[in-house]
C-alpha cells in the first residue's frame, strides 16, 4: 500500500503523507527499468515510513519529558543498512526524465 503504476508517466509513484500534508515521489522506469523503479519506490517508502515512526517516537518522548513521570525505556529504531544504502542512491537520483544519470 502507497505505491502505485502510473501509466502516463510510465513510472512507479510512492506516496506518503508528511506534516498533514500528501506528498508523492516518482520512480521512472526509464532509469531503473519496471522491477528496479517499483523495488526503489517501496524502499523509499518503507524510508518515509521509518523517519515518521521516528518522529512519532520523538514526539511521545517530548510529551512524556514534560510530564512528572520519566519516559518509558525503548530501543533506538535502525533501518537496515541496505535500505539507508538505497536510499542514499535514490536521494541522488535525478527526479526530471530528462536528466541521464552518468
Amino acid at each position: 500500500k502507497g505505491v502505485s503504476w502510473n501509466r502516463r508517466m510510465n513510472a512507479w509513484l510512492a506516496f506518503w503523507n508528511e506534516d498533514k500534508a500528501r506528498r508523492s515521489k516518482s520512480f521512472p522506469t526509464k532509469n531503473l527499468g519496471i522491477e528496479g523503479a517499483r523495488q526503489a519506490a517501496i524502499s523509499f517508502l518503507t524510508l518515509k515510513r521509518h523517519e515518521e515512526d521516528i518522529r512519532q517516537a520523538t514526539k511521545a518522548c517530548l510529551i512524556s519529558s514534560s510530564s512528572s513521570h520519566p519516559p518509558p525505556p525503548h530501543e533506538p529504531h535502525q533501518a537496515p543498512e541496505n535500505l539507508l544504502q538505497l536510499a542514499s542512491s535514490i536521494w541522488s537520483m535525478p527526479t526530471s526524465p530528462s536528466i541521464v544519470p552518468p
